[in-house]
């Protein structure tokens, strides 16, 4: 099975509101320099790579003229377990309001 379809069959049964993935609280967060993209101020925060079930890597926040937008950058234990990888998992995704998406797997 391939890291993406074990990602959806995990995420499938919380349903399309509650992609974001939930995570373990990151021991501490570093402040990464403010930034402009696209229209958008993002202010993003680095918890660095830890090992574990759901763990935090990234956490972007961006507002805007259409609204807010935040973006989590996470690794996943559990795809690291069932995929043939040798390289960690790490999910991309995008909360828009209610709406929610999953960008990129990336190993």
């Amino acid at each position: 099975m391939s890291i993406y379809a074990t990602l959806l069959t995990i995420t499938e049964n919380r349903g399309r509101e509650d992609l974001r993935p939930p995570y373990d609280a990151p021991s501490s967060l570093c402040a990464l320099p403010a930034f402009a993209a696209g229209g958008y101020e993002v202010k993003g925060e680095y918890a660095g790579f830890m090992k574990g079930m759901d763990t935090l890597l990234y956490k972007f926040d961006a507002i805007g003229s259409d609204g807010s937008r935040e973006m989590l950058v996470t690794y996943s234990g559990m795809l690291a377990l069932v995929s043939n990888s040798k390289a960690p998992p790490f999910a991309v995704t995008e909360t828009r309001g209610a709406e929610q998406d999953i960008f990129a797997i990336y190993e």
